[in-house]
């Protein structure tokens, strides 16, 4: 099919888009420190708002009235209300994390954003209010803290997170608040965990034939990447 080249400000290093929306995208500018409204009809920029330093990541509610950008430089997260090609300032907003905020995602009821910061803890904004503010709540249960995640993806059927990270995959029930972790960690080899019935065989080196190439091997960490 054709394809249609959209001109954005020189030097603007664009580096995220998302939209819930058909007839509008929003694309961040980190050197320009702004959002900028797509306009997806006329392909064209239709204007720029200003955020806060180094915006990496960006999530739109599904209702396709609130947009939130992650400013990681800043350690905060701008809120802003959708009103066609203008973008208003949340009450209260930006909001400020604790470690700066990586990548986001809207819940599919439009009630809550949930925010990955880069010391692996998951915060989450109350984003029901029609104008602000959106209260921040960042989690205390370790088991959702993943250590080295860099990305979230969210299951709108299960209505769940599963955040990859190190040698964890936490999964974690957002249907509720506060979010409930629900399984995940690293799966053991059987030689450290004999009495589990989830666990990764294995065979000592010395116990392995001599034409066995992992005779010559030891066991490897296990990193999750993706999910």
């Amino acid at each position: 099919s054709s394809t249609n080249t959209i001109s954005l400000p020189a030097n603007s290093a664009p580096n995220f888009v998302a939209t819930t929306e058909g007839s509008q995208a929003y694309v961040l500018l980190p050197n320009l420190t702004s959002v900028g409204v797509v306009n997806t009809v006329g392909n064209s920029l239709s204007g720029t708002f200003p955020v806060g330093n180094n915006p990496v990541a960006m999530a739109e509610t599904p209702n396709a009235q609130k947009l939130y950008v992650a400013n990681q430089d800043d350690s905060t997260i701008s809120g802003f209300n959708i009103n066609g090609p203008n973008l208003s300032p949340r009450v209260g907003s930006p909001v400020s994390t604790t470690s700066p905020p990586i990548w986001l995602v809207a819940r599919s009821d439009s009630q809550a954003l949930y925010a990955l910061e880069l010391n692996g803890t998951l915060a989450w904004l109350d984003t029901s209010s029609t104008a602000g503010p959106d209260i921040l709540t960042e989690t205390s249960n370790p088991l959702i803290q993943v250590a080295g995640a860099t990305t979230m993806t969210y299951d709108p059927n299960l209505i769940r997170l599963y955040i990859p990270g190190g040698q964890q995959m936490a999964i974690v029930d957002v249907s509720q608040s506060p979010p409930q972790y629900l399984a995940g960690g690293p799966i053991p080899t059987c030689d450290q965990a004999p009495h589990s019935s989830n666990c990764i065989p294995t065979v000592a080196p010395s116990s392995r034939g001599a034409s066995d190439p992992c005779s010559l091997t030891s066991a490897q960490t296990l990193t999750v990447v993706a999910v």
